[in-house]
């Protein structure tokens, strides 16, 4: 480890401070309210310019320079969660799920619709077994020799033969579904806010306002993923639709709206899970409905939207600890309807509704350049132009962004490759449901169909995990 005082700034020095107590990357990113991605993406900043190759030796640097004062003994091992997670490989076939068998993430067959909950799965990875001194070399060989025809005769399955549709309960493949069905909302809901949040270890999500029987509504839900039930919470003092939702310093903000008389909002509520209180904040620097809306280091950025005349292009930002809003470059296509999602040190806005209709249009936005002017690069287009899309992202499946088209398909974008390709859904969904990423699924929540507001609930797995048994002579 180096013995210069490189220039850390103040957030580095934070999470520095908590490495040096212990705290993992989760733990991390809770304390300050930004994702798990980019505790990592700072923690790589740290370790090179304090020379430092561990947590360990980051901790030990952290009490050389006064950060913190740990006695030696508490300092604690490096943890598994430092490590970067393995990217996905970039060729995978459309709409196949992964797995990762040990050396290599194979593709497996499409999985059918299961109407039970499956269970919970953690990020992709090998679960290795506590290994003995010894190993019978046949018996390996054997095992596997078996993995492989397994592997195999699953991938042929899968690609070559069966072509009849899987029943609603069983996987050809014998993992869990892909897709699966969920509890209902207790009313069809459209164009409302939706956020996850996760409170004493376990995760909820949380949908507010939107429209409900072609009206906008102050109703607000809870889902716990855990018991599949959806619960009811204090309603929202305003009553909008065509809302988005997001999580900064542990309160859920939903910012401006359409009212029922159609115009859009300036109010600005922000809900507590805790306490099951909302409170208001700031108002918008102007009104705006139908904008798209991600959360970054901390900060709300609210990206274009419909002013009551207009699709418009301007980007506020919003400082929970002054309760202020500031305004950003503005985005390089005006639009509503656009939906936004953080991906490493970047936020992507992707289609909407252009002043001629629906936009293919990928632009990601760079916060830390904001002041350079050149924070926006456009990317690659989608595949067709997506006037209201949903996108998702899964901490086990970073480098892809899930864009649902028209219910039946994800576009699925390749952050690395700025490439796109199709993966059909097992079973078609409601057209501008919201989309939430937890784990390494995504939650898909009501919609609108040609009858009106859908109440569905489905989830959505991008990644499966397969454990190997130890093999001992």
């Amino acid at each position: 480890m180096t013995t210069e005082s490189p220039q850390i700034s103040e957030r580095e020095r934070e999470i520095l401070r908590l490495v040096a107590t212990g705290a993992t990357n989760q733990q991390i990113a809770q304390s300050l309210h930004i994702s798990i991605n980019t505790v990592k993406v700072h923690l790589r900043n740290i370790f090179g310019k304090i020379g430092a190759a561990s947590r360990t030796e980051a901790t030990v640097y952290a009490m050389r320079v006064g950060l913190v004062e740990i006695a030696p003994s508490t300092v604690l091992e490096d943890e598994p969660d430092a490590e970067e997670p393995p990217d996905l490989p970039l060729d995978a076939q459309d709409g196949e799920p992964l797995t990762n068998t040990g050396s290599a993430l194979i593709p497996l067959a499409d999985p059918p619709r299961m109407l039970e909950p499956a269970p919970q799965v953690s990020q992709v990875t090998v679960i290795d077994q506590p290994r003995p001194a010894r190993r019978s070399p046949l018996l390996l060989l054997a095992l596997l020799g078996g993995l492989v025809v397994l592997l195999g005769g699953v991938f042929l399955a899968g690609r070559t033969f069966g072509t009849g549709e899987p029943t609603a309960s069983q996987s050809t493949n014998g993992l869990p579904p892909a897709q699966e069905a969920l509890a209902a909302m207790p009313q069809g809901r459209a164009a409302f806010g939706l956020a996850s949040f996760e409170s004493n270890g376990r995760q909820f999500l949380y949908a507010l306002g939107g429209s409900v029987s072609g009206q906008p509504s102050a109703s607000a839900l809870r889902y716990d993923t855990q018991n599949d039930q959806w619960s009811a919470l204090s309603d929202k003092p305003t009553a909008t639709s065509d809302v988005q939702a997001a999580v900064v310093g542990g309160l859920i903000y939903v910012p401006g709206g359409r009212l029922a008389d159609g115009t859009p909002s300036t109010v600005v509520e922000a809900y507590d899970p805790q306490s099951d209180r909302w409170t208001a904040r700031a108002p918008l620097p102007a009104a705006r409905s139908g904008y798209a809306l991600a959360a970054f280091e901390g900060k709300l950025y609210l990206f274009g939207g419909w002013d009551g005349s207009a699709q418009r292009g301007e980007v506020f930002r919003y400082n929970p600890d002054t309760d202020s809003w500031d305004e950003g470059e503005v985005m390089p296509t005006p639009r509503s309807h656009a939906d936004a999602v953080v991906a490493g040190q970047s936020i992507y806005v992707i289609g909407g509704e252009g002043a001629t209709g629906p936009l293919a249009v990928n632009e990601r936005f760079a916060p830390a350049q904001g002041a350079t002017g050149q924070a926006w690069l456009t990317r690659l287009p989608l595949p067709q132009a997506l006037g209201r899309p949903a996108i998702g992202i899964t901490t086990g499946d970073e480098r892809q962004l899930y864009v649902l088209s028209a219910g039946d398909q994800f576009f699925v974008y390749n952050l690395d490759r700025d490439a796109w390709k199709a993966v059909p859904l097992p079973s078609a969904l409601a057209p501008a449901a919201r989309i939430r990423g937890v784990g390494n699924q995504l939650y898909l929540i009501g919609g609108r169909t040609a009858e009106g507001e859908s109440s569905q609930s489905a989830s959505y797995r991008t990644v499966f995990q397969l454990s190997l048994p130890a093999v001992s002579n």
